[in-house]
């Protein structure tokens, strides 16, 4: 998440800045090559035990290959099909206001699914323990209550602030007005 929001904000930042287009891709594209080298490094350190060169004979594996694929497929029309409506259907001005709500709704939900899933091990821990499933019933209960409630605070907080940011964000842009609140309760309804 830290690689995410650092990538973010340098975007952010260059835009602020008036870089090019590619400088603020390449801020994103530099903090993703981080993160892989971080999570590369952190797994030799944690798991020195295993061998990471091995190379495998077995190729069972491949088999799941076309789940795995359509997934990817269904995902990449899920994240493409509402700019590919929107720039055919109301023109490519109105997709770029939306991008701009969908960047920062994205951001929100990356936080958003990284507080829901941060406790997936401590629960399938709490499962395996058949003598205290009550227990586990509980606190799940509890997680779920504070999951609801802390979404519900974010994506209100983010709704009430969605426009001045936008507002800021878009300072000096006159190619088509970026403040429209419907985008912003549609992509927060979305979010929840």
């Amino acid at each position: 998440i830290l690689t995410n929001v650092l990538g973010q904000i340098a975007a952010i930042i260059s835009i602020y800045l008036q870089s090019d287009i590619t400088v603020v891709r390449f801020w994103i594209m530099f903090f993703l090559a981080v993160r892989s080298i971080w999570i590369w490094r952190i797994s030799k350190k944690r798991y020195a035990e295993y061998d990471f060169n091995y190379k495998l004979k077995n190729y069972e594996f491949l088999k799941e290959m076309p789940s795995v694929i359509s997934i990817k497929i269904t995902s990449l029309i899920y994240g493409t099909a509402p700019i590919l409506y929107i720039s055919f259907s109301l023109g490519t001005m109105v997709t770029s206001v939306y991008n701009v709500y969908h960047m920062i709704y994205t951001l929100i939900k990356t936080f958003i699914y990284a507080f829901v899933n941060a406790p997936f091990n401590a629960f399938g821990q709490l499962l395996a323990d058949k003598k205290n499933l009550e227990n586990a019933r509980e606190k799940f209960l509890m997680y779920q209550l504070l999951t609801i409630t802390l979404t519900s605070i974010l994506l209100t907080v983010c709704l009430l602030l969605i426009l001045p940011f936008v507002k800021l964000y878009t300072n000096g842009v006159t190619d088509i007005n970026y403040l429209d609140m419907k985008i912003a309760i549609l992509l927060c309804v979305i979010a929840f």
